[in-house]
């Protein structure tokens, strides 16, 4: 285990030859921890995709993967692969992105890449806030929080990246709903034991979060799972296990009304050694239940399918009508995160418990 910087001198020592502007930052600089390296968790940055059958040769039903999908395009980065980089900077139809993934906070985040008209390209700065990963840009050193999308530290402190709707859903998933769609390759340019588990039982219930200096919010174990979701000033968060029982739920924050999906059938990738072997946390997504203005009622049938009640569409738990007079049409998706309760804790401390 490597060592824990415990002081603003040590942390200097660490970054002495990076180009970051120390100066302007929103953060104190005691809430850095250092851990490893800078880029010693290489980003992948000329990613190669395969298609669903390629990857079914060696992907489980179960493993977990991210799904982004921007107009016709859709895209796995499974986290087999994701724990070992942390980031993927890609772009889809055109459209320049970063896919991240923490797994101390099991936090998967996708941004839009551009700031001003340029393109950031990012990387892994071996540092932590929160247990949560700091990414920075090659650009300019900047220090950006992978949780929130924020710059914490140098020429683009307190800017925002704008961040993309994503899901973490089983593979089996992502292609019933999206046949062609494109999965991340392990031909990453890296030897690395992708399907491997490094972090075996992080995610006991009874666990302590790795590396972290805050405060624990005792309302939950802090690594219980939670769907947290953010709008404007306000946040809420669901406990997994909450959702288990009510798997279609809709509410309402900040005049936003959403409904929620919960399916079973996805594997931790912080459990087994092996992580299609993980134990089943199941999958969520948030989305808009309106389509031109009618409001849709979702509800499961016998089989446990998601179905609409005004036209007995079937639905994928990515938000798509997948059989029924609405097959193919997609509803809007909201930015939520499955995630650890002490981080989504952290970075939304004024979050109500559902």
């Amino acid at each position: 285990m490597i060592n824990l910087y415990n002081n603003r001198q040590q942390l200097m020592v660490h970054t002495q030859n990076w180009k970051t502007y120390w100066n302007k930052r929103i953060i104190s600089l005691d809430e850095i921890v250092p851990v490893k390296q800078r880029d010693s968790i290489p980003s992948i940055d000329n990613p190669q995709f395969v298609n669903i059958d390629t990857a079914k040769t060696y992907l489980s039903d179960q493993t977990p993967v991210i799904s982004v999908q921007l107009a016709d395009e859709a895209r796995a980065y499974p986290l087999e692969i994701m724990m070992w980089h942390e980031i993927v900077n890609d772009t889809i139809n055109g459209i320049p992105i970063t896919v991240t993934y923490c797994p101390l906070c099991s936090s998967e985040f996708v941004y839009s890449s551009v700031i001003n008209g340029k393109n950031l390209q990012f990387g892994t700065s071996g540092l932590l806030r929160n247990s949560n990963l700091i990414m920075y840009d090659r650009q300019t050193d900047s220090l950006w929080q992978q949780f929130t999308g924020q710059a914490l530290i140098g020429d683009y402190v307190n800017r925002s990246l704008n961040p993309i709707p994503s899901n973490v859903v089983s593979f089996k998933k992502f292609y019933s709903t999206y046949p062609n769609g494109l999965v991340l390759s392990r031909n990453t340019g890296f030897i690395r034991d992708y399907g491997n588990n490094p972090y075996v039982n992080y995610d006991q219930i009874t666990n302590q979060p790795l590396f972290f200096k805050g405060i624990i919010d005792t309302r939950l174990p802090a690594m219980q799972r939670v769907l947290g979701i953010q709008i404007g000033n306000n946040a809420l968060a669901y406990p997994l296990y909450m959702l288990q029982t009510s798997p279609i739920i809709y509410n309402t924050l900040n005049n936003v009304e959403y409904v929620i999906f919960y399916n079973s059938g996805m594997s931790s990738a912080l459990d087994s050694p092996i992580i299609s072997e993980g134990k089943d946390v199941g999958m969520t997504g948030v989305f808009i239940p309106y389509l031109n203005g009618e409001r849709l009622n979702f509800t499961k049938n016998s089989l446990n399918q998601i179905i609409d009640t005004n036209t007995n569409s079937t639905w994928s738990i990515l938000g798509k009508a997948l059989s029924g007079p609405l097959k193919g049409i997609q509803l809007t998706p909201l930015v939520h995160g499955d995630v650890f309760w002490f981080a989504w804790s952290s970075f939304y401390p004024n979050t109500s418990l559902t």
